[in-house]
C-alpha cells in the first residue's frame, strides 16, 4: 500500500513542471536522453533531511552531522524523477528558519545521549541553507518551521505533565505561549521567502507542509504507548492538533501567499488517516519498535521499521529490490486528487546520482576526514555513492527504551532535549 512518499510524488510532479522539464516517457521510466540542465534545491528540517533510522541511512561521506538520508524524500523523489532535475539537498536536522535564512547551524548528527553516542560528535557548523541558492536554480523546496515553533520542546514537556492521562495538563501549561510562537513562524517565514526570492528572482519557490500527525479521533490512541505519544493525555492530543499543528500550517500557506513565485503544498489532508495512531501510519511516535528513537518523524516507504541494523551490502540489496516497485509511479493520481494549492518536487536515487550537487559541508565550511573506503577518499561529500560503505555505524548499544506494554517505561527526563528530538 502507497506510504507517506506517495503523495509526496506530487512534489516531483510540480517541480518538473515550474521547471519546464517534463517528459512523459521519463515519468514511465525512461532514461532521460541528455543531463538534467534545471536545477533544484531542497531546504528544510528533519522533516525533509530524514534522520532517523526509519527513512535509511545517511549516504555522505564525510557526515556533517545533519543526517540527510537515502529515502528521505528529496532523495527518493529525484530518482523517480529519472534526471529531469539536479538536486542539491542541504536539509538539516533540527534546522529552524533562521537557519535556512542567514543563520549557521550547529548539527549534532545522532548524539543522542544516554541513548546513543555519535563517534563523529562534535560537528562543525554548516552554511545557512540559503546559500545554496544561485542564479542557476529554477526550483527550490522548503519545509521548515517546526522548530522555530519549538514543537519539540512541547513534545518533550506534554509527557512529564501527562499524569493519569485525564484533562489537558500540557495545553494548561503551554497553552498561553502557542500564539506568540506563531507570529514568530509567521515573521520569520515571510523574511525567509523574501530572501529566497532576493537570491534568485526567477525560481519558483515551493513550500512544503507538515503531514498530519495527531489524528482527529484521539480516543484511538493508546495512552501510554511509546510506538504512539506516550502518555501525552488524549485532551493534549485534541490541543496540539487543533491549536499547534494545523494552526502552524496555516501559517506557512499565508506566508507562502505573499510571494507571487510561492505556491504551498498540503500534505495534511492527503495524510488524514495515517497519522501515529493510525495501524496504517505515515509518522512514527516517540519510538519505532523496539526501540529505535525517531520521536514522530516521517517513516520511509513500506511497513514500520522493526530490522536489526544491517549491513550496507543488505541495504543495497534492498534497494535494487524494490527500487522497481516504488510508490511514486502514482504521480498521476496524486496530481488529481488536489492535494497542493499548485503544483510541487521529487530526486533521483543516489546510487544513480554522481551528479549530485553540493553539500553543507562543502560550502564554506572545513570538511571533516574521509572514512577508511578508498573508493571515497579524494570525492567530495556529496558526490559519495550509495554503494560505498560510510565510515559510520549508528551503535545499536545503551540503554533500551521501552513501549507501554513493558514492565518499566522510558523516563523522558532522560531524553536530551536536543538533536534530532527536533524536526
Amino acid at each position: 500500500m502507497a506510504r507517506f512518499h506517495t503523495r509526496l510524488a506530487l512534489l516531483g510532479s510540480a517541480a518538473a513542471l515550474t521547471a519546464g522539464a517534463v517528459v512523459p516517457a521519463q515519468f514511465a521510466g525512461a532514461q532521460p536522453a541528455a543531463a538534467a540542465d534545471k536545477q533544484w534545491v531542497a531546504l528544510g528540517d528533519s522533516y525533509t533531511a530524514g534522520v532517523i533510522r526509519a527513512t535509511g541511512d545517511p549516504f555522505e561521506v564525510p557526515r556533517d552531522g545533519c543526517e540527510r538520508t537515502d529515502r528521505a524524500y528529496p532523495q527518493v523523489i529525484d530518482r523517480d524523477l529519472g534526471g529531469l532535475l539536479d538536486l542539491t539537498n542541504v536539509s538539516c536536522g533540527a534546522a529552524t528558519i533562521e537557519n535556512v535564512t542567514d543563520t549557521p547551524q550547529y548539527p549534532t548528527g545522532r548524539h543522542l545521549p544516554p541513548f546513543s553516542e555519535d563517534p563523529d560528535y562534535p560537528f562543525p557548523p554548516v552554511s545557512p541553507q540559503s546559500e545554496a541558492v544561485g542564479p542557476d536554480t529554477d526550483v527550490i523546496t522548503v519545509g521548515v518551521g517546526g522548530n522555530t515553533l519549538g514543537f519539540d520542546d512541547i513534545l518533550r514537556k506534554c509527557p512529564e505533565l501527562g499524569g493519569d492521562g485525564k484533562g489537558t495538563p500540557c495545553k494548561d501549561a503551554l497553552g498561553d505561549s502557542i500564539q506568540a510562537r506563531l507570529n514568530k513562524v509567521s515573521k520569520e517565514y515571510d523574511g525567509m521567502l523574501d530572501v529566497l526570492h532576493e537570491r534568485v528572482p526567477k525560481a519558483k519557490i515551493l513550500t512544503v507542509g507538515y503531514p498530519t500527525i495527531v489524528p482527529k479521533d484521539t480516543s484511538k490512541c493508546r495512552y501510554g504507548d511509546m510506538a504512539e505519544f506516550g502518555p501525552i493525555a488524549q485532551g493534549d492530543l485534541d490541543w496540539l492538533r487543533q491549536d499547534v499543528l494545523e494552526p502552524l500550517n496555516n501559517r506557512i500557506e499565508k506566508s507562502t501567499g505573499t510571494q507571487e513565485a510561492a505556491s504551498f503544498v498540503d500534505l495534511y489532508a492527503s495524510s488524514r488517516n495515517h497519522s501515529v495512531c493510525d495501524e496504517n501510519k505515515w509518522v512514527e511516535g516517540f519510538l519505532t519498535p523496539p526501540d529505535q528513537l525517531s520521536f514522530v518523524h516521517p517513516q520511509r516507504t513500506g511497513p514500520p521499521q522493526r530490522r536489526r541494523p544491517r549491513r550496507r551490502s543488505d541495504s543495497q540489496r534492498h534497494l535494487s529490490r524494490h527500487g522497481a516497485r516504488h510508490p511514486h509511479r502514482h504521480t498521476d493520481s496524486a496530481l488529481a486528487s488536489g492535494t497542493s494549492r499548485r503544483p510541487v518536487p521529487h530526486r533521483r536515487d543516489t546510487a544513480h546520482s554522481p551528479r549530485v550537487r553540493g553539500s553543507a559541508t562543502s560550502r564554506g565550511v572545513r570538511e571533516r576526514r574521509l572514512g577508511p573506503n578508498p573508493a571515497a577518499r579524494g570525492r567530495r561529500p556529496h558526490q559519495r555513492r550509495a554503494n560505498e560503505r560510510p565510515s559510520y555505524q549508528h551503535p545499536v548499544g545503551g540503554p533500551r527504551l521501552t513501549t507501554a506494554n513493558s514492565q518499566t517505561p522510558t523516563d523522558p527526563d532522560r531524553t536530551p532535549p536536543h538533536t534530532s528530538r527536533s524536526w
